[in-house]
């Protein structure tokens, strides 16, 4: 069985791919019934779809924001990824 150390390691490197089937099914188990792990699982994916979220709406361009625009697309963000 993984360890808790193994298994953030493994959830935040996404090196899952390069697991055997063995070793993925004992990270699944063991996400599935470690409290603190599913929470750290449930939290890397929001992280990731944030980062998806934010990652879409960003503009090509280097023009630098001033802070009222900034504060308004946190805003829209905050609203449209939740």
């Amino acid at each position: 069985m993984l360890r808790c150390k193994d298994v953030a390691k493994a959830l935040a490197d996404k090196n899952i791919r390069d697991m055997s089937f063995f070793e993925r099914f004992s990270l699944v188990v063991h996400v599935m019934l470690c409290p603190f792990c599913g929470k750290f699982h449930k939290d890397v994916v929001k992280h990731q779809e944030m980062a998806r979220c934010f990652h879409d709406h960003e503009e090509p361009n280097d023009e630098k924001m001033d802070d009222d625009a900034k504060k308004k697309l946190r805003e829209a963000l905050s609203k449209e990824c939740k």
